[in-house]
């Protein structure tokens, strides 16, 4: 699973992979791309739990494309927008 940072010293914007971090000194670092400035370090258990959520949200995407496929939009959500102030009670 690829995510985006930025690196704050180069402002270089790249694509990282988790495994694409390195094991160095009981941490595991990640590098920028560009310029090899420090992004990111996790320690062994912060690893294994990005790992394991990762592969939790890979394996329970949920399917927001056919989830409201069976609703009637027309009839079960409203189409009336109004704008105003909340009144605060009394």
């Amino acid at each position: 699973m690829l995510f985006s940072l930025i690196c704050p010293k180069c402002l270089h914007k790249g694509k990282y992979n988790i495994a694409q971090l390195n094991e160095e000194n009981d941490y595991w670092r990640l590098f920028c791309q560009n310029c090899n400035h420090e992004l990111l370090v996790v320690s062994h258990s912060e690893r294994e739990q990005i790992i394991q959520g990762l592969a939790l949200t890979e394996k329970y995407v949920p399917d927001i494309l056919n989830a409201y496929k069976n609703l009637d939009l027309d009839k079960d959500t409203s189409s009336k927008v109004e704008f105003g102030r909340v009144r605060e009670k009394d």
